[in-house]
């Protein structure tokens, strides 16, 4: 609209200029008509006319008027052609000279992924919308090349080569798996980050075999919520993790809010002192919450963690007077209702019932509270102007950020998880003391003495290959270092130091300066107890012990089981090394991978281009 607006008001000037430049030079009849003339160009003045009218201003000529006139010509040539075919144009050129993006759906979520991108200077984005009318089209169509129409036939007549990843997301889970299925016939090893939010269908290894490739990444908005809640939000104060204190989490919400946090707690609570921690699940369905954590995860051997069930309504008063807010173990509320006005609301009668008088008095409080919400500018801004009395909230969910590039994409998150794919796939250990859990370490690759800068640059191809399962297991580990460095004192910042080499030197000092065999002990039992719980929680059984040479024939058939034999406590390695030696294991073989993460936690996230500092209080707070 503003083009033709643009364009007609060109066209009123040069017929205006030009009626007056005929009308001046006499001949107002034939200049109704050599007007037109202007637009293309032609300059017939008075002399042309037989009429002699002396020397012309440029005002008086046509020279002004055919500018303009051949100006508007042109513009509207050039509009109306792009109008008509810019599109193929631009498809041409995304598709054959950069590297753009595909997203396909354009929800809310995939919306603020799109922006996020924009914002960060890409715009060479793709977006295949069913729907001509999508509220979110009109607003991106002049940043992003859009495409109207079916999904599956449009991306038959693209070319994949150079598109960089995919998102799919439009709404029905279905449908995002039989477009993804689509892409996948075309081209085989294209990264595609996949909306799933059925359960059922979340199981990532049957996703795979569906799909025929390892490089998909499920996502939710309830999972992708549930992990940016725990990274963004310590689980438990530091006074907390550098104790054995017990700890209690409430959980309070919609059934598949309550899932995913349920899974993120069970993993990130386990602390280097093995505190014992119970998270307690409130909701007036508690038969439905309850009979889908048992049917979606193994729970019952999940180490140091307890479930309590309780039935009750935010709208009812006895929800305000359970027993538990007023608990010292108390670490953590979190609300987390699709719809944010519950949250808000039960927040705000707790909050007034339980902690305003403590806060306001300049008293400590412990607990903190995080409520789930979609969109928060109003409730933030509310914040601002009273954060003295809502001091315990913390909001979690923005669609913003959930689904912004950083956290969707993720790609650091990665960068992390697979420099812990290459310590597990290419690190050797040989045991110095089994007392004190000393080894020393080599590569592989002809048992070489592993050096620093082994780490530096890592080929990611043994990653490429990763099982789903796998991947989504090593990412875990990436998640948890945070837990792990804030037992230390210390936290990850992104790196401006260029030089590798240099960075690794601060970052392992810093972190074997707070770093003794004690310390060492515990942070490789939480991690051995994160690992068991990540494998409890997508169903995997234990097995007794079985020889060296069994396992390894077994490893595929274990795998699609669910069956390990290292679903056991730390100490029972120990306990029973004597008997695992004569199976053909090492003595200290499996303690020692728990050990080897932990201590080459400085060299991962190196590589991953992160700094190790001493954590800031005011920031932790």
């Amino acid at each position: 609209m503003r083009k033709i607006i643009a364009i007609g008001t060109l066209i009123v000037f040069a017929w205006l200029f030009g009626l007056y430049a005929f009308v001046y030079q006499q001949d107002f009849i034939k200049s109704l008509f050599y007007t037109i003339s202007v637009f293309f160009g032609s300059l017939k003045e008075a002399s042309d006319l037989g009429k002699d009218v002396g020397k012309l201003s440029i005002w008086q000529s046509l020279y002004v008027p055919a500018i303009i006139g051949l100006l508007a010509v042109v513009w509207a040539v050039v509009a109306l052609y792009l109008k008509l075919f810019g599109k193929s144009l631009k498809e041409f050129w995304l598709l054959n000279f950069c590297e753009p993006i595909l997203v396909i759906g354009l929800g809310e979520g995939n919306s603020a992924y799109i922006d996020s991108e924009l914002e960060s200077g890409n715009n060479e984005i793709i977006v295949i919308e069913r729907d001509a009318n999508n509220r979110y089209l009109s607003s991106l169509k002049s940043r992003v090349m859009s495409l109207t129409g079916d999904a599956k036939e449009i991306i038959k007549r693209l070319k994949f080569e150079r598109i960089k990843h995919i998102v799919i997301s439009v709404g029905d889970d279905l449908e995002n798996i039989a477009i993804a299925k689509e892409i996948l016939l075309q081209k085989r090893d294209k990264e595609i980050f996949l909306h799933i939010n059925d359960r059922e269908l979340k199981d990532i290894n049957f996703l795979g075999s569906v799909l025929g490739s390892n490089n998909i990444h499920i996502f939710s908005y309830y999972a992708s919520s549930a992990r940016e809640l725990f990274l963004n939000n310590n689980i438990v104060s530091s006074e907390t993790i550098n104790s054995n204190n017990r700890f209690d989490i409430a959980i309070i919400g919609d059934k598949e809010f309550v899932l995913d946090i349920f899974y993120q707690s069970a993993i990130m609570g386990q602390l280097p002192n093995e505190n014992r921690f119970k998270i307690n699940i409130i909701t007036n369905s508690v038969g439905e919450i309850k009979s889908a954590i048992d049917l979606n995860y193994n729970i019952q051997n999940i180490p140091n963690m307890q479930v309590e069930y309780i039935e009750v309504d935010i709208n009812q008063k006895e929800f305000y007077e359970l027993k538990l807010w007023k608990s010292n173990e108390l670490e953590h509320i979190i609300f987390c209702f699709d719809d944010a006005k519950k949250s808000i609301k039960a927040f705000t009668l707790l909050n007034q019932r339980e902690y305003i008088e403590d806060i306001l008095n300049g008293n400590s409080v412990k607990v903190k509270i995080d409520i789930a919400i979609s969109n928060s500018n109003a409730l933030s801004y509310a914040l601002q102007e009273d954060r003295e009395k809502f001091k315990l909230l913390n909001i979690f969910a923005e669609t913003t950020n959930v689904s912004s590039k950083e956290n969707l994409i993720a790609k650091e998150r990665d960068k992390i998880a697979i420099g812990v794919d290459f310590v597990y796939s290419n690190v050797g250990i040989d045991l110095i003391d089994y007392d004190n859990y000393t080894y020393s370490y080599y590569l592989y690759d002809g048992n070489k003495e592993i050096k620093a800068t082994d780490f530096l640059e890592i080929n990611n191809s043994n990653w490429q290959n990763l099982s789903h399962f796998h991947k989504e297991s090593n990412r875990a580990v990436a998640d948890h270092l945070l837990i792990k460095l804030q037992y230390l004192g210390l936290e990850l910042h992104k790196s401006n130091i260029n030089n590798k080499e240099k960075l690794l030197k601060k970052n392992e000092k810093i972190f074997f300066d707070v770093y003794d065999n004690d310390k060492k002990v515990a942070l490789a039992k939480s991690e051995h107890n994160r690992w068991m719980a990540l494998h409890y929680l997508h169903g995997y059984k234990k097995v007794d012990f079985v020889s060296k040479e069994d396992k390894k024939k077994s490893k595929n058939i274990d795998e699609a089981k669910k069956e390990h034999m290292c679903l056991v406590p730390f100490e029972e390695f120990k306990e029973r090394s004597d008997e695992l030696v004569k199976l053909g294991y090492g003595k200290g073989a499996f303690e020692g991978y728990d050990i080897m993460i932990v201590e080459f936690i400085p060299n991962i996230v190196t590589f991953a281009g992160f700094e190790i500092v001493k954590i800031n209080k005011r920031s932790l707070k």
